[in-house]
């Protein structure tokens, strides 16, 4: 450390004058500390805000996925009698409703033209009317009289028992198809 000492000034007057220096440098440095106290409070606080924000906003982003049901997959609605309806997108999707998911009390609609859904009913045999006319518009809105522009379709429907894949002698049940008798 230097000190540059005032030739003109006596040995006491020189001590003086960094005495007054040093007293005023120590209070600098307390109110320093203090500035540092309150900044260091300040940014504890900021960084306490954040993390709750940042607490909050992963949690907005964060969806809870819910688990698919099974019919999620095809076209589906509920009628407005509470029966769920399921239809087929293509052929593979039709071969799986007919044969994995319907059961003995569902409806099963179709059209008369070929590479139009199947659409079940589950439950429907109990179904009134209502949700038989939805059922049967759904299947004809998604059939392929609807996309060829046809003002008509003809929708039938027919318990699931009546509908097979066993061809009759001599034919051949292509992806998707079934014989309903």
């Amino acid at each position: 450390m230097e000190i540059e000492i005032d030739l003109t000034k006596s040995v006491d007057e020189n001590a003086g004058t960094y005495f007054n220096l040093a007293k005023k440098a120590k209070k600098k440095i307390e109110g320093a500390k203090k500035a540092v106290e309150v900044s260091k409070k300040k940014l504890e606080k900021l960084q306490k805000d954040e993390d709750k924000f940042m607490e909050v906003e992963t949690k907005k982003l964060e969806k809870k996925e819910r688990k698919k049901e099974w019919y999620e997959k095809f076209h589906w609605f509920v009628s407005s009698e509470d029966f769920l309806c399921v239809g087929g997108k293509d052929a593979t999707s039709n071969e799986i409703i007919v044969k994995k998911h319907t059961d003995k009390d569902d409806l099963v609609f179709h059209t008369e033209m070929a590479g139009s859904p199947f659409f079940i009913v589950k439950n429907g045999q109990s179904a009134k009317e209502e949700t038989i006319n939805e059922a049967a518009q759904a299947t004809g809105v998604y059939s392929r009289a609807w996309k060829l522009g046809h003002t008509t379709a003809d929708v039938f429907y027919v318990k699931p028992e009546q509908v097979s894949k066993e061809a009759q002698s001599g034919e051949y049940m292509s992806k998707g198809s079934f014989m309903v008798r």
